[in-house]
């Protein structure tokens, strides 16, 4: 086992975080997602299998939450709460189904598989006889890892203050985000990035020199374009609702442009599609009540944006580089489907619904095949009752009435997080390929599943 800089730096705030307050620890947990790509300690007798930043420090999280709050508050908060029933019931079935299916299904399905050790360092996903193999193991421990993650910060979101700690954590994670994005475009524009290279440190294949025509596809600290843009498409919904909702406006405001500006940046086709979607079905409502409700402040941002654009369309025509532009939609959006890429995954989500349909609809079992979108990962990997249950959670969470008895603040952070669980769902749909739906994601489900449980108090 080798602790790499960032794991060491994460065991030192996770024993700062045991003698500061538990405000310290959910910022902390919050905004070391930002390097989800990143490994803190590699396991080397498991083939260089990473423990990644966030889950070393997650450790530390839980024994904050046992010493000072107690083992019964722990579980009582997941077992008496509706959502922490449904989300315990989808872990325990989804870790019999890594355990049973693979062993009762072998050699009877193909299932795609990726195989390391191809000249790049990245996986060659192939199509492989069903059997017991390491992914089974591995997403077993992410499936762990969030649920204790979502019942750790949970807890403390219920503690005083919750809710104000975990909005001033997102800020400072969305700032961090940007900071990630102009240090990664700074170090390939001087061609350092070898100076980062402690940030770049896992298993994965880092696309970091990738461009389309003349843009540089912006990862931040990810490995990828795409993974960039679906981190971004949580956070960009959390700062919509929450400029909309009038909550520090001086803040959300900028973060919120600067965030949709990395969307576009990422120049994933993930992102593009995704941000459509996304402000058909829950942007665009906001915008327009926004609109209703503060209309002369809405006139002087629209504005500003226009100017912006105007400016911008004007300088990029001068420069000569506006047919560059009209390439790089045209690759993204119109031609992607057409590359070896696009008909790979393709033939991912084909072979995950024949695996749905081969099993009886029973899957898989988890972390025993690919796909290219989160539905058809469901489905192939637990099957329809997993399904069932994951759906479940999902629909206590966003459908559920926020409890009467919170805060305004409560109530307007929990909505964010509703928002920033949809446009995680929008872009995992698109191109989501495991189970695993990162860690920000469940945080975020944790402060969505306070708003709508009664009890605790939070000043603001």
């Amino acid at each position: 086992m080798d602790i790499e800089l960032l794991g060491w730096i994460a065991l030192v705030f996770g024993l700062l975080s045991m003698i500061v307050s538990h405000s310290f620890a959910i910022w902390v947990s919050v905004v070391f997602t930002v390097f989800s790509a990143s490994a803190g300690i590699i396991l080397t007798g498991f083939g260089g299998a990473p423990i990644i930043v966030p889950y070393v420090f997650m450790l530390f999280g839980f024994l904050i939450c046992i010493s000072r709050f107690g083992m019964a508050f722990f579980v009582s908060n997941l077992f008496e709460t509706k959502v922490g029933i449904q989300l315990v019931s989808f872990s325990l079935f989804s870790l019999i189904t890594a355990l049973v299916l693979p062993r009762i299904f072998q050699d009877e399905v193909q299932v795609y598989w990726p195989v390391r050790g191809n000249i790049q360092g990245a996986a060659l996903v192939v199509l492989l006889p069903l059997a017991p193999r390491e992914g089974n193991v591995t997403q077993s421990i992410y499936v762990i890892g969030t649920l204790f993650s979502f019942g750790i910060m949970f807890n403390m979101l219920m503690r005083s203050n919750g809710a104000r700690y975990f909005l001033n954590a997102m800020l400072s994670l969305a700032t961090a985000n940007i900071l990630s994005a102009i240090i990664d475009i700074a170090t390939y524009a001087t061609d350092t990035a070898d100076t980062i290279s402690f940030i770049r440190n896992s298993s994965y294949a880092f696309i970091a020199e990738d461009q389309i025509g003349i843009f540089k596809r912006v990862i931040g600290f990810f490995s990828e374009a795409a993974a960039f843009g679906a981190f971004n498409m949580q956070l960009f919904p959390f700062l919509l609702s929450l400029f909309s909702s009038g909550v520090r406006r001086e803040l959300t405001a900028p973060l919120t442009f600067a965030t949709l500006i990395l969307l576009f940046l990422s120049t994933s086709t993930t992102a593009y599609v995704s941000f459509m979607v996304y402000m058909f079905v829950g942007g665009a409502p906001m915008i327009l009540d926004l609109i209703r409700r503060k209309f002369q402040a809405t006139i002087v941002i629209g504005f500003t944006v226009l100017v912006v654009f105007v400016v911008a369309t004007q300088y990029i025509s001068t420069i000569g580089a506006l047919s560059d532009v009209g390439d790089l939609f045209d690759n993204v959006l119109f031609y992607k489907s057409y590359t070896a890429s696009s008909m790979e995954r393709g033939n991912w989500n084909l072979q995950a619904w024949q695996c749905f349909i081969e099993t009886f609809g029973l899957g898989v079992g988890l972390g025993s095949t690919r796909a290219s979108s989160f539905p058809l990962v469901l489905l192939s990997n637990v099957g329809l009752i997993g399904t069932v249950l994951f759906g479940a959670f999902i629909h206590t969470l966003m459908r559920s009435p926020i409890a009467s008895t919170i805060d305004p603040l409560t109530r307007a952070v929990g909505q964010a997080s509703r928002q920033a669980i949809l446009g995680g769902l929008i872009a995992a749909t698109i191109s989501g390929a495991v189970m695993d739906l990162g860690l920000l994601f469940y945080f975020c489900a944790a402060g969505a599943a306070r708003a709508v449980t009664a009890g605790g108090k939070t000043a603001y």
